[in-house]
């Protein structure tokens, strides 16, 4: 097995072995993958889960992707594409793990399970109609390497009222 920070090759078109797992460590997982489809998908049914305005994902074939530890939790979907998709998930901390087709095992991982994400590069995104609208200037959004800046401060509405005392 190699090590979680590095691949085994970076060139697209060949299979890496990435390494995985869930927030809180649960389910682990080994796979090989093809870097150059690494794939960001806009689509509502990737938003809802991600949390986020997208998500990242990675092909695996199921003869590919070897679960090491845990028992994950599963539901159907039918997708936006109507296509029936089984969505596997942590039960513990419900850490999206992969989802594919009913019919069809091969995971599309999600990306922000992969150890060594970092080293993926997006090659290319579906379901552009989906996307929100402020996903292509979020590179000019002012940003902190840590935490959140001192200089935002909430408006007084949505600040959250003091703690009562008895």
């Amino acid at each position: 097995m190699v090590q979680p920070t590095q691949p085994t090759k970076d060139i697209a078109g060949t299979r890496n072995e990435i390494h995985g797992r869930c927030h809180c460590g649960e389910i682990t997982f080994d796979a090989e993958v093809d870097p150059g489809a690494v794939n960001t998908r806009h689509c509502t049914d990737c938003q809802t889960p991600s949390g986020s305005a997208f998500r990242v994902n990675i092909p695996a074939p199921a003869e590919h992707f070897v679960l090491l530890s845990g028992t994950p939790e599963t539901y159907a979907k039918t997708a936006e594409s109507c296509n029936k998709r089984l969505h596997v998930f942590c039960g513990t901390c419900a850490t999206p793990i992969y989802a594919c087709a009913v019919d069809n095992r091969r995971a599309m991982v999600c990306g922000r399970t992969i150890t060594q994400r970092a080293l993926f590069s997006r090659r290319r995104q579906s379901w552009r109609r989906s996307a929100l609208r402020w996903v292509d200037s979020l590179a000019a959004v002012p940003a902190s390497e840590k935490g959140a800046t001192s200089q935002y401060r909430a408006p007084a509405s949505l600040r959250a009222p003091p703690p009562y005392r008895v």
